[in-house]
């Protein structure tokens, strides 16, 4: 992925077109201004993805001078379908297997903006899958596990193709974000795992499909999305040399059960 140019480089640019000026100048009143952007890391530009992908969402809405924005807290059930992965020698036997995450509560907000009536609208919000078990296999332990959450953020377009039909209107989702897999670090040192999970960030593909529920006063919205990403593995068991081993990461297809309540006009 393409990085961001970093904090250092730019103030190094910055300096560079800057006249010279003497000591004690308006140059050095700078320096000591800036000096504590340089220590910023380099930031992936994958990272700004919700923020790029919302601006580009909301240039595709029609211009609606009544347009609405809506809260809709979430709850349903989260599912994965893929094991983590595997690391393998340059052999290509395997030492470890990563299993499949355990299904678990999901947690939403989402924040809606468009007309109820219009067949376009946007949405941006967090997913979170609770902490769950992840079964771990390999160098000696065979039944051991991790634990982990996922959080989800980004942003989708919400596509009504057809009017209400007595009580449903159904509604198409496509968009994406940065995905987070949080692990247990304490139980991470414990158990020795920490060389082969590692917290990390995954920008991914967000589809899905629901319909909106018309019940009098309330209007309920369920929906069934997957969020597509990948994994990395973070390295191998501690007793194995990194040069010696392979990581293969499967592609994650997150699955989200869940229903909305709406809030607001």
């Amino acid at each position: 992925m393409p990085f961001l140019p970093s904090p250092r480089s730019l103030i190094r640019h910055l300096r560079r077109a800057l006249p010279a000026t003497p000591p004690g100048g308006r140059a050095l009143a700078l320096n000591s201004l800036l000096k504590p952007i340089q220590r910023i890391p380099p930031v992936p530009g994958w990272i700004l993805l919700p923020a790029i992908l919302a601006s580009g969402l909301l240039s595709l809405l029609p211009d609606h001078g009544e347009a609405q924005l809506k809260v809709v807290p979430q709850v349903g059930l989260y599912a994965p379908v893929a094991d983590l992965g595997e690391i393998r020698d340059n052999a290509g036997q395997t030492l470890v297997e990563l299993g499949r995450r355990e299904s678990t509560l999901a947690l939403g907000v989402e924040l809606e903006w468009g007309r109820s009536e219009s067949s376009l609208g946007m949405r941006g919000g967090v997913a979170h899958a609770t902490r769950s078990e992840i079964p771990i296999q390999g160098v000696g332990c065979a039944d051991c596990s991790a634990r982990s959450s996922l959080t989800a953020v980004g942003a989708a377009l919400v596509v009504r193709p057809f009017p209400q039909m007595a009580l449903v209107r159904p509604l198409l989702l496509a968009g994406g974000g940065v995905l987070y897999h949080d692990f247990d670090d304490r139980q991470l040192r414990e158990e020795n795992w920490t060389d082969v999970l590692v917290n990390q960030s995954q920008p991914y593909l967000h589809l899905g499909m629901g319909t909106h529920l018309f019940l009098g006063p309330l209007t309920p919205q369920i929906e069934f999305s997957a969020r597509v990403s990948g994994f990395d593995p973070g390295g191998g068991p501690p007793s194995v040399n990194p040069p010696q081993f392979m990581t293969s990461g499967d592609r994650q297809t997150n699955l989200f059960l869940t229903v909305g309540i709406p809030l607001g006009r």
